[in-house]
């Protein structure tokens, strides 16, 4: 399961897209050194915050997070060069 190798993305430093979606992933974590990443699709997981995970990713483009259990959006104001986000299917209640 991917918990097994998350590790793997401490060194994935030139990493630009990354797709996890259905993966029962409930927390964003260990992507702080994908510098580089410009799109991410965590699509039907299970997470339910975005705390500090998106945390560095400032080339990000894209990110996907539909079909989860956010309820509260935080967490996102380093994402300076997002363009497209996409939450339909989540529980938000607080931006």
């Amino acid at each position: 399961m991917l918990s097994e190798i998350e590790e793997v993305f401490e060194k994935c430093t030139q990493l630009r897209v990354l797709e996890l979606s259905v993966n029962h992933i409930v927390e964003i974590k260990n992507l702080s050194k994908c510098t580089q990443l410009q799109e991410l699709r965590m699509s039907n997981n299970r997470i339910g915050r975005i705390r500090m995970g998106l945390s560095g990713l400032s080339n990000l483009k894209v990110l996907d997070l539909s079909m989860n259990k956010i309820k509260v959006m935080e967490g996102l104001s380093s994402l300076i060069s997002l363009e497209k986000l996409v939450l339909y299917g989540n529980e938000i209640t607080e931006i």
